[in-house]
């Protein structure tokens, strides 16, 4: 019987050449995928919050390490019995750096004292987080497998979500790489920059960029440094994958490494 499950990357791979992908400006399906990828992030995120409410007193000794929305769902159906764990996961190894002891301290308190009955309806919401976080995992996959053949160089330097949510903001590759490092760095703080506007606070000064793993890694007060300067690295690996016809991404692990050499400073 043939496996009749879809999935973008197995969709792509099937109909569509690589090289196909090695495009200057493209507009096509990767685009859709990473406004899907960003509003299932939005789910999950909200979802979350109600289950939050009503399971942060029973797991208040480590909540540090479910800070992941996917992490802490899972956990919540754990202690329930609905799954199993399984640190190994991506989505669940955080879990991983909690003391085993406290964890088993914490599941045997929550099913001797939990309030099975009123917490149902989170239970149902961490089923349906759990759901929709398969869905964004074939969601990366695709963004994984076809990014690194649209713009090698950028992926490489931030990633396959950062460099579509780029192209996707930018509207095409070729708009990408007229814009400025100032205007890449906001990416992202559209919403926040009208609210902002409206109460009368702090308009923001990051977008996309500050969820990189470079900026992340380094103190609180080197972030915005470090944002600043990996947007100027973004514009010259954009515009090396759309000028030219190289397919490698040495350019951009040059550039990734100078970053990095720098945040370190």
């Amino acid at each position: 019987m043939s496996d009749l499950r879809y999935t973008p990357t197995a969709a792509l791979k099937d109909h569509v050449g690589a090289a196909q992908f090695r495009v200057k400006d493209h507009r096509g399906y990767f685009i859709r995928v990473i406004k899907t990828y960003r509003a299932l992030n939005r789910s999950i995120h909200n979802l979350t919050k109600h289950v939050r409410v009503a399971f942060d007193e029973y797991f208040h000794e480590i909540l540090e390490f479910l800070s992941n929305d996917a992490t802490y769902c899972r956990f919540a159906l754990y202690v329930n019995r609905q799954t199993d764990l399984d640190i190994e996961d991506q989505e669940q190894k955080e879990l991983a750096n909690a003391d085993p002891i406290l964890l088993e301290a914490v599941v045997t308190r929550f099913r001797e004292q939990g309030q099975l009955d009123a917490l149902k309806t989170s239970i149902s919401i961490s089923e349906t987080v759990m759901v929709i976080a398969k869905m964004r995992a074939s969601m990366l996959d695709f963004l994984e497998f076809v990014m690194p053949k649209i713009v090698p160089n950028l992926t490489k330097l931030v990633g396959p979500v950062l460099a579509a949510s780029f192209i996707e903001k930018a509207g095409s590759l070729e708009e990408l790489v007229k814009k400025p490092a100032s205007t890449i760095q906001l990416f992202g703080v559209e919403d926040a920059f009208r609210n902002a506007k409206t109460n009368g606070t702090n308009t923001p000064k990051h977008g996309f960029i500050y969820t990189s793993d470079i900026v992340q890694q380094v103190p609180q007060s080197k972030r915005g440094r470090v944002s600043r300067l990996l947007a100027c690295k973004c514009v010259l690996a954009a515009r090396h994958d759309f000028f030219t016809d190289d397919i490698t991404a040495e350019f951009g692990h040059a550039l990734r490494q100078e970053v990095i050499e720098k945040s370190q400073n």
